[in-house]
């Protein structure tokens, strides 16, 4: 036997949606209690472009700059960890190092007044283990004489313009392999080469990490970059550089350091050997005059 059929009146519908009691001879049935989703607002997603994450290539520091935790009380730094700060700052942006250094030179470049974003400058991993707060960063680095803090205490740059791509750097560093020691540090290492002469920069490259851009170009030449555990010590002076290999290829021992590049370093030499020719023909030419 089939079921009735049953008839459904508009204006109880209605009453289950709004609550609204309808007049007339309609028969009122139970409302159900389950509630009725009438409308459901879509979530919205700000997709601007504009938030960042930085993940600096050779420091492996990230921060978000939209990140909006509740910041703990400020606290200043002594004077022993605010000269720290800005000592590790300042070689960041030193001439030495700022060309050679891809991340922070694309960073600085990318702001037409060449600020940089301090939480950036604070997720490093050497700054980052001087202390995790970027407002001390700020702090410090507004008693630096080489760097300039904005207004808001959120970025610094350089007092000085960026310097220019000094083409002769190839030929005034070196490559050492075979270090005497087992895990080699920037201060050991300078204490070996600074007799060779003033050192500007030492980079000590690992296995399995990244290879900065100016040192990559040479690889070929020096397979043991990026293989093996060695620095790159750059002096002020071809001289020095040449007085370092010397000193570190000791017979017993094998090969262990060599000019990055000899190309600039032998047309230099050529064209200096060609100035003295001509000097010497000159002073020939007077000789023979009289």
């Amino acid at each position: 036997m089939s079921s009735p059929e049953q008839k459904i009146d508009v204006p109880e519908i209605r009453e289950e949606l709004t609550g609204e009691q309808s007049v007339g001879n309609s028969v009122t049935e139970a409302r159900s209690t389950t509630p009725v989703l009438l409308k459901v607002e879509r979530l919205r997603v700000d997709d601007d472009g504009n938030s960042s994450v930085y993940t600096s290539e050779d420091e492996g520091g990230s921060h978000d700059e939209h990140r909006t935790a509740e910041e703990p009380e400020f606290v200043a730094p002594d004077d022993e960890l605010k000269n720290r700060i800005i000592k590790q700052v300042e070689f960041y942006f030193s001439d030495a190092n700022i060309l050679k250094d891809a991340f922070l030179l694309k960073h600085v470049r990318r702001n037409k007044q060449g600020f940089v974003s301090i939480k950036l400058i604070t997720s490093f991993k050497k700054v980052k283990s001087l202390t995790k707060d970027y407002r001390v960063v700020a702090y410090s680095l507004r008693h630096s004489d080489k760097l300039e803090v904005n207004e808001e205490g959120r970025k610094v740059r350089r007092k000085d313009p960026l310097p220019d791509w000094d083409e002769t750097t190839p030929s005034r560093s070196i490559v050492v392999v075979n270090l005497p020691m087992e895990n080699p540090t920037i201060e050991n290492v300078a204490e070996m080469f600074s007799k060779c002469g003033e050192v500007s920069l030492i980079r000590i490259l690992r296995p399995g990490k990244s290879v900065p851009q100016d040192v990559k170009k040479h690889a070929t030449k020096h397979p043991e970059i990026g293989t093996t555990t060695c620095a790159v010590v750059e002096f002020e002076k071809h001289e020095a550089a040449k007085t370092a290999c010397e000193t570190m290829n000791d017979s017993e021992i094998g090969d262990r350091a060599c000019v990055l590049s000899y190309s600039l370093l032998r047309r230099e030499e050529t064209e200096k050997d060609k100035d003295a020719d001509d000097s010497a023909g000159d002073d020939m030419t007077s000789y023979k005059k009289k």
